[in-house]
């Protein structure tokens, strides 16, 4: 069964395995983990504990001008969400262009982002 996303951005099913979070009960990283998963209780929330990547695919934020991006920064391999991307975006001080960077399985086709904005964009925006 697939995740299903919760307005809030919380999600369900979820599985638990030691530290980590899966939102697949196939994820090869949970079955190493535990042979038979169980779904954890309530809602899973990504943004309060490390969500494994294989299930759940991390956005991030290039700056096109400098070269550094939100998951660079990091440094931890933990999830990124679409909310903490645009935050970065928005927040990142170089000029011109900052873009978004979907998880690989959510492009237009093209390669490129459908969410790709210019920092210019974003500041008039807001």
């Amino acid at each position: 069964m697939p995740a299903t996303t919760f307005p809030a951005g919380l999600i369900r099913p979820w599985y638990p395995a030691g530290k980590t979070a899966h939102t697949r009960a196939d994820c090869p990283d949970l079955l190493r983990a535990a042979a038979k998963p169980q779904e954890g209780p309530g809602w899973l929330n990504p943004r309060q504990g490390p969500v494994c990547g294989t299930c759940m695919p991390s956005w991030d934020a290039v700056c096109h001008t400098c070269g550094w991006s939100l998951a660079e920064g990091r440094r931890d391999g933990s999830h990124i969400s679409e909310d903490d991307a645009k935050k970065w975006m928005a927040e990142h001080e170089c000029e011109p262009e900052v873009g978004l960077v979907p998880p690989k399985n959510a492009t237009n086709g093209t390669g490129q982002s459908p969410n790709q904005l210019s920092l210019f964009d974003i500041k008039d925006a807001a």
